[in-house]
């Protein structure tokens, strides 16, 4: 008998090969989302509260000079 084309275990280690780089490029995908997704929530959440918080203390200590600088242009800019 004749056979043309591949051996199976060739076509298992390219399939191997090529589902061991696509889980890589899927983790690598993930993992600089959630970095995104980190520094957009530090610097449109975090950073403006912090500034609020410094603020608040400034007034607690009775500091009626301190400004505030945020800007956002939702609840947190009203409340700056």
């Amino acid at each position: 008998m004749f056979y043309v084309g591949v051996s199976k275990e060739f076509v298992d280690q390219i399939l191997s090969t090529a589902l061991k780089h696509i889980v890589i490029a899927g983790l690598l995908i993930i993992v600089l989302s959630a970095i995104l997704i980190l520094w957009l929530a530090n610097r449109l959440i975090l950073k403006p509260v912090s500034l609020l918080n410094e603020g608040s203390q400034a007034l607690a200590q009775g500091d009626l000079t301190h400004d505030v600088k945020v800007s956002v242009n939702n609840e947190l800019g009203e409340l700056a």
